[in-house]
């Protein structure tokens, strides 16, 4: 969250905090999150208006960089992308040594 005094900090201390922010695990899962979605919306437009250079591009951002955004229940994801869900998913709960529900918990779902 925000901090309430955000507004007030100098320029490169609100840089770091988001750069903290961003390399931590619930940076990447934001930042997947985001990703993930905007694939699912982008792959909705028709045919000759979708941009799929950009949204193939996101995927290997997705997969590759920010794979906890695929951990996301709600996202009507292509079969390819559920079966790494769920692979991702057993991996976080064996690691994390958490049910799925206290992962879900633990990553603020």
């Amino acid at each position: 969250m925000k901090p309430q005094d955000w507004k007030k900090w100098p320029p490169r201390k609100r840089k770091r905090y988001a750069e903290a922010l961003l390399f931590s695990p619930r940076g990447h899962y934001l930042v997947g999150k985001a990703l993930a979605k905007a694939v699912a919306l982008m792959r909705e437009v028709p045919r000759p208006f979708r941009e799929q250079s950009d949204i193939e591009d996101m995927e290997i951002l997705l997969e590759e960089l920010f794979p906890l955004g695929l951990a996301e229940r709600n996202l009507p994801l292509p079969p390819e992308f559920r079966e790494k869900r769920e692979a991702l998913l057993r991996e976080l709960v064996k690691r994390s040594r958490l049910s799925e529900a206290g992962l879900r918990i633990a990553l603020s779902w």
